[in-house]
């Protein structure tokens, strides 16, 4: 504890005011790592999805850490694509509120002036297993001062890929760290020895119903039925069904319901693996022990798999070949960077 006291922590968290599991996926490994982190600590959980109120900046003020817990929460252009519900005029104004600078209530344009672009607001604000939301050009400048403003300059930044280190490194944010997503920190090669490698009876898939293919996730579902004796669904967000009911799929497959406990207790059956375009729930069957196959349909999961070796597959490959590869025994070799994790986890060491 520090100075015998407990340690006040805030959590940028995703999952708040969206249905879909894959960010509590998210937020469950990130409070775990937390957790072990700081043992001794008091948390609150803060919305990234619902512009911050002056609340929430009391609580930042006041806090020794703030992270900010995974996903797609930045893209080379802020101002427009509001994944993270934050601009730079909000921030400066409950900046200056906050810390009591009277001179913004009589003169809030020559005080919000005032403020050096370069000023770090809240330089306890650290990124956990952050990424990049799509493939982009480099970032612009609003979004390179809003991040500045935002991000610690003194402590290490984890983010899930290489691809989202160099955008950060373009902004001019170079205390930045490749750690791999904070979901697959336990993939170590001894866990990973421990998945099988031959092909089970049963398999779970997913859809995604933001980044959809008819034809592609058709021959999917149906390969797959070709090739186990039961298919199971995961409802992974709302949206997903409706997308199952456009395919005419939904009386094929075993359904189950958006729950992390209910897609939980499918996957601890004894005989049963992941194929699916989800990457989250694929990364979740991986932590569970199941042998895994991630259909990729975005750059997240193609970035990460060229950093550690996830088990992902293009969503265009022939289905010949998809079809090997579910029929043939394959061994999962995560190569999680581990060096690079204990490195960012050092750093608050010094304060346990």
């Amino acid at each position: 504890m520090k100075n015998n006291q407990f340690y006040n922590l805030t959590l940028f968290a995703p999952w708040i005011g969206t249905e879909n599991m894959g960010d509590k996926i998210i937020q469950q490994y990130c409070n775990n790592i937390i957790d072990s982190l700081f043992p001794h600590s008091f948390t609150i959980d803060i919305p990234t999805r619902n512009e911050l109120v002056n609340k929430n900046y009391i609580q930042l003020k006041k806090s020794d850490y703030s992270f900010i817990c995974g996903t797609n929460l930045l893209n080379s252009h802020m101002k427009r694509n509001r994944s993270w519900n934050i601009d730079i005029n909000s921030v400066k104004k409950q900046f200056l509120l906050v810390n009591g600078k009277k001179a913004f209530i009589k003169h809030p344009i020559s005080a919000l002036r005032s403020l050096r672009n370069s000023e770090v607001f809240f330089d306890n604000t650290i990124l956990l297993g952050v990424g990049w939301g799509m493939y982009q050009g480099s970032p612009d400048n609003y979004t390179a001062r809003l991040l500045k403003l935002l991000l610690s300059s003194s402590k290490l930044h984890s983010v899930r890929d290489s691809y989202t280190e160099n955008k950060l490194k373009q902004c001019g944010i170079t205390n930045v760290i490749n750690t791999g997503c904070p979901t697959m920190w336990n993939l170590t090669n001894s866990f990973c020895k421990k998945i099988p490698s031959c092909k089970s009876s049963n398999v779970i898939t997913t859809l995604t119903n933001y980044n959809r293919d008819t034809k592609k996730d058709f021959e999917l579902i149906n390969l797959l039925l070709k090739n186990y004796q039961a298919v199971y669904i995961w409802i992974q967000a709302a949206e997903d069904y409706d997308y199952l009911k456009d395919l005419g799929c939904e009386k094929k497959l075993k359904i189950v319901s958006p729950s992390l406990d209910d897609y939980s207790s499918v996957l601890n059956q004894d005989d049963i693996e992941y194929i699916g375009t989800r990457l989250h729930a694929g990364i979740f069957s991986l932590n569970k022990m199941k042998r895994t196959l991630i259909v990729g349909v975005d750059n997240r999961s193609f970035e990460i798999a060229k950093d550690t070796n996830l088990p992902v597959i293009n969503r265009s490959l022939d289905l010949d070949k998809l079809e090997y590869l579910i029929n043939q025994d394959r061994d999962t070799e995560i190569v999680i960077p581990e060096k690079n994790i204990n490195t960012w986890k050092k750093q608050f060491s010094i304060d346990l």
